[in-house]
């Protein structure tokens, strides 16, 4: 398994800062560099301190026969390149990114993950096959303060 990081998480950027109860969008993309194969993990963006996801989607060039993935929370500490980090799935569960498209609706319960005093990374845990280099996945992230 690789780690990789999308350019905003290798930087530490997060969003700017959430107020009172004004949402902010987080949205990432990442290009699939060649070499990427099934279990590898990327870092590509953060929910921001103190606060929760309310929606989510997932848009993609359409990456590949049998290509699926996990979207969910990273451990460890966000921006921070480290290949013992792991990731759940607690957005999305083998989310078919096969052909391009918008992802459905997440059926996980998203106010599950849990408000932190620091930004959270976000990732993706490519499965089922490997994913096309050059096409591009693209994450939304609803996030509200608590």
């Amino acid at each position: 398994m690789a780690f990789r990081q999308s350019y905003e998480a290798a930087s530490g950027s997060v969003r700017g800062a959430v107020t009172g109860s004004e949402p902010v969008i987080v949205l990432a993309h990442y290009t699939i560099p060649a070499g990427v194969a099934v279990n590898d993990i990327t870092e590509i963006c953060a929910i921001p301190h103190g606060c929760y996801v309310t929606g989510a989607a997932v848009y993609q060039d359409g990456l590949g026969a049998s290509c699926t993935c996990d979207v969910g929370v990273l451990s460890g500490v966000y921006a921070k390149n480290d290949d013992t980090r792991t990731i759940g799935n607690e957005i999305y569960s083998a989310l078919a990114v096969a052909t391009a498209g918008t992802s459905v609706r997440p059926t996980k319960n998203l106010m599950a993950i849990t408000p932190s005093e620091s930004a959270t990374g976000v990732g993706i845990k490519f499965t089922g096959a490997n994913p096309t280099a050059g096409k591009k996945i693209s994450i939304a992230l609803t996030c509200a303060s608590k």
